[in-house]
């Protein structure tokens, strides 16, 4: 098959978007074996990228803009404390049309995926299911700082006592940039298709899927691993992802180790859900998940630039992750008819085991990096009742 999308938009009276796309899909499957009913199937597909309605903001006058300043005080407020302009910051034009502005070639990011993979199906209440997937994302947006391009910057080397901060087997020197005072005030921001902003992703997924009269249960396990360009430093949602707009194209001291593994991928996971039904009306329902820790990058905080204190990486994101995380929810419930009502009670209980793995580290190089910053909710139970009419 093949798909034909229209897609534009634009802030009023601005320069806006327009894509006409043709997306391709294709699959084939073969029955291999039709006594167990065991088939191989391989499906391609692209699939183009939505238009978030943030992105318009670019070259829109009535978009907020502001000024980043050196601080030269010591507390919070302090009259007179901000000192000279370092930077502007979009992604409103502020009245100059030159300011902030989209790319008028700016081409639509897709995504290409592959699936490979063999099924069966025993009897028709399981089936097993094996597959692999291969996706690469091209054309991604960016905003780029064509008012000072990196080779404004001077680079000096800060030296890194690596990970175990003993052992000189991983030390190293760490690339800064330190921006030329020259160029502050001058930023001019793009929104456009980076040349090298493109993501791949490599993985394998196994399922296990039963479902008889009273038992339903349903099993899976994946291993992947991702390569992208982070928009930001940090390893949050909106920070270690390729499908936001951020700084990795404006400020050079983001790119550095900016290629790695990003937030939504966790190396290996299992999943596993599952409900009996008993007699007299009552169910119960299990649900237990395990996942490696999230990826991160440890940060070394370089004083005295510039423009001010700057966040580096020291490696890219995925040479370190938080540890890994299992938890286990349960719920019980019982059924009562009365009449044409039904009544069910039933008691949710999340984190049963009351594990308290750790979801977060510091992350800041000095005495606390790898300290543990944030753990799992603990146990929580829930009680109520559900009425229906």
């Amino acid at each position: 098959g093949i798909r034909f999308e229209s897609l534009s938009g634009s802030a009023a009276g601005q320069t806006g978007v327009s894509w006409r796309n043709w997306l391709p899909r294709a699959g084939l499957r073969w029955e291999m074996i039709p006594a167990f009913r065991i088939a191989s199937f391989v499906n391609f597909g692209r699939h183009g990228e939505r238009l978030p309605l943030r992105d318009l903001a670019y070259g829109d006058g009535k978009a907020p803009v502001g000024t980043v300043h050196r601080w030269t005080g010591t507390r919070l407020p302090e009259p007179g404390a901000a000192g000279a302009i370092v930077s502007r910051v979009g992604p409103g034009t502020g009245g100059d049309r030159l300011f902030s502005q989209i790319d008028p070639d700016v081409k639509r990011p897709y995504v290409d995926q592959i699936t490979i993979g063999v099924e069966s199906r025993p009897r028709p209440s399981a089936l097993v299911r094996i597959a692999g997937l291969v996706r690469r994302e091209k054309q991604l947006l960016g905003v780029e700082n064509i008012g000072v391009p990196g080779s404004t910057y001077s680079v000096i080397f800060i030296p890194d006592a690596g990970i175990d901060h003993v052992h000189a087997t991983d030390d190293q020197f760490v690339p800064v940039y330190n921006r030329a005072p020259s160029t502050f005030g001058t930023d001019r921001y793009l929104l456009t298709n980076p040349a090298e902003d493109e993501s791949t992703f490599v993985g394998v997924d196994a399922t296990l899927h039963l479902s008889t009269r009273r038992l339903f249960l349903i099993a899976g396990g994946t291993a992947g691993r991702s390569q992208s360009v982070s928009a930001n430093r940090g390893f949050a949602a909106d920070e270690n992802d390729q499908g936001v707009l951020g700084e990795v194209f404006i400020n050079p001291n983001a790119r550095t180790f900016g290629r790695g593994r990003q937030f939504t991928e966790r190396g290996y996971t299992i999943k596993t859900a599952g409900a009996y039904r008993f007699k007299k009306e009552v169910t119960l329902g299990i649900a237990a998940r395990y996942q490696d820790g999230q990826h991160f990058a440890r940060l070394i905080i370089v004083p005295n630039l510039n423009q001010g204190a700057e966040a580096v990486r020291a490696f890219a994101n995925g040479r370190t992750r938080f540890t890994y995380t299992m938890t286990m929810d349960v719920r019980l419930q019982k059924g009562f008819t009365f009449g044409s009502h039904r009544l069910v009670a039933l008691a949710d209980a999340y984190n049963i085991l009351n594990a308290a793995k750790e979801v977060e580290e510091f992350s800041v190089t000095g005495p606390m990096s790898r300290l543990t910053a944030a753990v799992q909710p603990p146990r929580t139970i829930h009680v109520g009742l559900r009425m229906g009419f």
